[in-house]
């Protein structure tokens, strides 16, 4: 179990763990996978860290139960796709695609069709300027 706190700097008021309501880094402590975690999250935003530490556990869970998560399952796909005994072998081509598009984000050189990241900047210009010069 991994518990989150603040670790107070010298300038803050608070010196209490469980005291939530500033700015100061947050840290994780606890066990995980049998060992000790103690590190800083990296962040000062609470519920930032609060879903990294379920991510977390939530990934230990599955792995003691067997359950192959679909980041998990990508990973051995591809994996089997470089085996040289395998007999689905795919060139390296293939694989390079394999690689971009199953990869979270998608493929880059498409990614205004990708369902994990927002479109950029430059493909919402492209389509109002195309609906602007269509109108004329």
């Amino acid at each position: 179990m991994l518990t989150i706190y603040r670790r107070h700097g010298p300038t803050c008021s608070h010196k209490e763990r469980r005291w939530r309501r500033c700015r100061c880094p947050i840290w994780v402590e606890g066990f995980l996978a049998g060992a000790i975690v103690r590190k800083s999250m990296g962040t000062r935003d609470w519920e930032v860290a609060q879903s990294r530490v379920r991510k977390w556990e939530d990934e230990q869970k599955a792995h003691d139960l067997g359950i192959v998560t679909p980041e998990r399952a990508i990973e051995l796909f591809l994996l089997d796709a470089q085996a040289p005994e395998a007999e689905r072998c795919h060139r390296p081509e293939t694989q390079a695609d394999l690689q971009t598009s199953l990869r979270p984000g998608g493929d880059p050189e498409n990614q205004e069709h990708s369902p994990t990241r927002p479109p950029s900047t430059a493909s919402v210009q492209r389509v109002v300027a195309s609906a602007v010069a269509s109108r004329r």
